[in-house]
């Protein structure tokens, strides 16, 4: 609404502002009630200026020109409001958790207590903003604010639309949204919902609609705080199809015409957000929350759908399907499976995962293997023709590499503790990825490059994968920038296995440690006194043998 100043300074005599349209449909036969489909904003902004204008013409202009302030009170009390059966009642409601703050701003009682309520928070930020603009520009100049109020009156135009029921309005919105914005799916889903509910049960469906908005908001990713990703995750998971995001909306429609009544629906939509907002968190002592660190890590978000539909299942079959999308999720990413392929996987596999039976026969592994087969089948291929070559891809130079070397490290670190019959927990992933104590490490240093051992041809090996490890941050300042020969000790003392696995035989036997390394089989000698392009492919090789360990335990293969 900046722009209602701009206009008013820079018009021509007699010129119209286009504020732009608002879609409406009757509420019911009496046509003395209407549905909002599209302009809420613009009406609240609205009925916030005109309440903000009431206000300072009072506190500024009531004694110069009461005659003036008068017939703005007047104006506005006919406008924002209405007698209906002998009572004064507000011409706009908004959404519940903002409507006690918005009828206190127009009816002139002031500011409404602090809320935490965002909507409540908004309301009060756009009063204030026009009690402030008004002040900028109209402080002493009375004269010039009633005219501006004459150019809001008679030279703003709002077109009105009005349509038979709310289907054909929202129909009609979806077609003719042209303001260059995205249509919000989960705006046009709330509004459908509010069309088929009784006027009573506004406010319940209103608080429990905004309660679920708020859990989303408190999500750390971006892209899953949007209500716009758990109707379509919820989508995927009852239909077993993938749907483009602007045609969420028309299928949720079409389904609640027949399938679902809107209490069902919400019920359902909460139901998903606790989950969502559960599982897409760090959580301590969370299982699941554990077994998902890496797709976490990576920012993927297409893999919820399928851990979310898993809710209702017992604890185990939840932590069966978390290792099992997670290991898959892992696997898309390191070999770079295409988004959209990895996307056709996810809408029956999440229905799959939703339609395992409470009382289905087996272990919770196999019942989610079973569900998952369909999901997993290009998994044998992408180990056998796709996994190599892309470790051997990663490179140190590249930021996003970085993070996948990070995590695929991670990995290798734990099954290397597995074999070892280490207590596994000591070696999560997020001890490594989710906190900053652990950095990459380069074995050889970026600074011996140049030395005999590295051609022009080869000198990338400095930033593969098989020239870093894991290292404690403090070590890997003070200490990395040496010749890997004269790290063995550190490395020795470092509490990573991988980067244990780098040191000489004698430095790691002890207490039965050197039984157990041999079940890692590593490369025989000191490999670090004659670090090059050999010990790198030998390091490469054996990070390239575990991760594929991971995939196979993990997937059943």
């Amino acid at each position: 609404m900046v722009g209602f100043f701009t206009f008013w300074e820079e018009r021509s005599s007699g010129e119209d502002y286009l504020l732009g349209q608002v879609i409406v449909s009757p509420k019911s036969s009496q046509k003395k009630e209407f549905f909002v489909v599209d302009g809420q904003q613009r009406f609240t902004t609205i009925f916030l200026l005109l309440s903000a204008a009431r206000d300072f013409a009072k506190a500024r202009f009531n004694e110069s020109h009461s005659k003036d302030v008068k017939g703005l009170e007047e104006f506005c009390d006919a406008t924002l409001f209405s007698m209906t059966s002998g009572s004064r009642q507000p011409r706009l409601m908004v959404t519940e958790g903002g409507q006690k703050a918005f009828l206190n701003l127009i009816g002139g009682e002031g500011h409404h207590p602090n809320s935490t309520d965002l909507s409540a928070q908004n309301i009060r930020d756009n009063y204030n903003f026009f009690l402030t603009k008004f002040g900028d520009n109209f402080a002493s100049k009375a004269t010039k604010f009633f005219s501006f109020l004459e150019m809001i009156r008679n030279n703003v135009i709002l077109i009105y639309i009005t349509l038979p029921n709310d289907e054909q309005a929202l129909e009609f919105f979806e077609r003719t949204n042209d303001r260059g914005l995205p249509l919000n799916q989960s705006d046009l889903m709330k509004n459908l919902l509010f069309s088929k509910v009784k006027p009573t049960e506004y406010e319940s469906i209103s608080k429990l609609w905004a309660t679920s908005v708020a859990r989303l908001r408190g999500i750390e990713t971006t892209r899953l705080k949007s209500m716009d990703f758990t109707l379509k995750a919820l989508l995927s998971e009852v239909s077993g199809e993938s749907y483009p995001r602007k045609k969420v909306f028309r299928e949720w429609r079409e389904r609640l015409s027949k399938d679902l009544d809107a209490e069902e629906f919400l019920n359902l939509i909460d139901e998903v957000t606790i989950h969502i907002a559960e599982i897409s968190q760090q959580q301590d002592g969370s299982p699941v929350s554990e077994r998902t660190t890496g797709s976490r890590y990576l920012n993927a978000i297409q893999q919820w759908t399928v851990t979310s539909a898993a809710r209702n299942h017992t604890e185990d079959l939840q932590i069966a399907v978390a290792d099992v999308v997670e290991a898959r999720t892992i696997l898309s990413t390191v070999v770079r499976e295409r988004s959209q392929d990895f996307e056709r996987v996810i809408s029956p596999w999440a229905k799959a995962i939703s339609k395992i039976k409470s009382d289905a026969k087996g272990s919770a592994r196999d019942l989610v293997l079973s569900a998952s087969k369909k999901a997993l089948v290009d998994v044998p291929g992408f180990l056998k023709n796709d996994l190599g070559p892309n470790l051997s891809a990663l490179t140190y130079e590249r930021p996003a590499d970085r993070k996948r070397i990070k995590l695929i490290l991670a990995i290798a670190n734990r099954e290397m503790a597995l074999m070892m019959n280490h207590d596994s927990s000591e070696f999560s992933l997020s001890t490594f990825v989710m906190t900053k104590t652990y950095d990459l490490e380069l074995i050889e240093p970026r600074s011996r490059a140049g030395s005999n051992k590295y051609t022009d041809a080869n000198r990338q090996l400095i930033d593969s994968i098989g020239n870093l490890t894991l290292w404690f941050k403090s070590d890997n300042r003070s200490k990395g920038d040496v010749d890997p020969a004269k790290k063995a000790t550190r490395y020795a003392e470092s509490s990573v296995l991988i980067t244990q696995a780098l040191c000489p035989a004698e430095l790691l036997a002890g207490d039965g440690e050197d039984s157990k390394w041999s079940k890692v089989q590593l490369p025989e000698g000191n490999i670090l006194e004659n670090w090059g392009e050999e010990s790198i492919a030998q390091r490469e090789a054996l990070i390239s043998k575990l991760l594929a360990r991971y995939f196979e335990r993990t997937l059943g293969l």
